[in-house]
């Protein structure tokens, strides 16, 4: 029975051995993987300010932008023809035209006319 105990000791040593290698060897890869990562994948996406959608709409008549969604807020331009809708609160948009950014009431929206409605 002392040569097989033998035997047997000697075989978990050299599996033990071997296994605690390859750990060395994994934790390695994955360290590496980590700092390759780190140093190459940015922290967040990248977005321009010139990505943001932007939908194009059409303003009925002449109206005026305001500073904030509220019929009493202070008047900071006027729209006609197409506007972008930068975002939406309630029943307000707020839209850039030309070089104004305001808000306005979205019953005053209709959808932008395309090209070939134009050209018709």
């Amino acid at each position: 029975a002392a040569p097989a105990h033998a035997v047997a000791d000697a075989a978990v040593g050299a599996f033990l051995h071997s296994l605690s290698g390859a750990l060395k060897v994994a934790s390695a890869v994955a360290l590496l993987g980590a700092i390759v990562a780190a140093v190459l994948l940015p922290a967040r996406p990248s977005v321009e300010e010139d990505a943001i959608a932007e939908e194009a709409m059409w303003v009925s008549g002449a109206r005026r932008l305001r500073a904030t969604p509220s019929v009493g807020a202070a008047v900071v331009g006027a729209a006609r023809g197409t506007v972008y809708v930068i975002g939406r609160e309630g029943e307000w948009a707020h839209v850039r035209a030309d070089e104004t950014n305001g808000w306005l009431q979205q019953p005053f929206l209709l959808p932008a006319p395309s090209l070939t409605q134009v050209k018709a």
